[in-house]
């Protein structure tokens, strides 16, 4: 087979350039498509599985029939009076700021009922903790929620709206 001089004094065979030119070729074609659409912003991709005539089945694949919305680790800014609170930190059987926030969230939506019983399974965690009646006007916590509710407008508002007066969800 014959050889072709490269620029970097490498020697390519023609097999291999002509396969370089392929792929440039393909590329060229294709154009600039854009950003790809993510899994995670699709609803019910997860846990669904494939026909044999290459659609995707909407029957989730361990038999429940509930639709999945798109979940997304989200930054919640909270701001709260801590008087009847046992701290920030959820514990069991004790009321705490993170108990009733994270209860809030499942009532609205935002957390799935497969999700709701368990705050570890959705990644709950805080920036800091407070002690028992400790305030804080902005605290962070972060979760695996769901954003995109399809009868919940206003997210923040909706969760605001089961929280008591003594706790709010800046953003």
């Amino acid at each position: 087979m014959g050889e072709m001089e490269v620029e970097s004094s490498l020697s390519v065979s023609k097999h291999d350039a002509v396969q370089v030119g392929n792929v440039q070729k393909a590329k060229k074609k294709r154009g600039n498509v854009g950003l790809k659409e993510s899994r995670r912003d699709r609803p019910g991709t997860r846990g669904t599985r494939n026909t044999k005539d290459g659609t995707t089945s909407d029957t989730p694949i361990d038999g429940d029939k509930k639709l999945r919305l798109p979940k997304r680790n989200c930054a919640l800014l909270i701001g709260f009076c801590g008087t009847e609170c046992n701290g920030m930190r959820i514990q069991p059987n004790v009321r705490t700021i993170e108990g009733v926030l994270f209860e809030a969230m499942a009532k609205v939506g935002a957390v799935s009922q497969d999700n709701a019983d368990d705050p570890v399974k959705v990644g709950l965690a805080r920036a800091a903790r407070t002690d028992a009646g400790v305030h804080a006007a902005g605290n962070i916590v972060s979760i695996k929620m769901i954003t995109i509710i399809p009868v919940v407008r206003d997210i923040v508002a909706r969760i605001n709206e089961e929280l008591p007066p003594e706790i709010r969800l800046w953003s």
